[in-house]
């Protein structure tokens, strides 16, 4: 997981990674983004893992 925090502000930013615990999606401050970026990281790992298939 990758996250840019900034205390002054009390913010969290998901750059990578995402939360298994939803509570914790409340702290982030853009939630909606967290969802965006779990579902194009699966999109791409499928993506690699069948083109390694391919290979074997």
């Amino acid at each position: 997981m990758l996250w840019m925090v900034n205390p002054d502000r009390m913010e969290a930013h998901p750059i990578m990674g995402h939360p298994y615990n939803e509570a914790l999606k409340n702290y982030l401050t853009n939630p909606e983004a967290v969802d965006l970026i779990a579902q194009m990281a699966s999109k791409k790992m499928n993506e690699q893992l069948l083109e390694e298939e391919d290979y074997l």
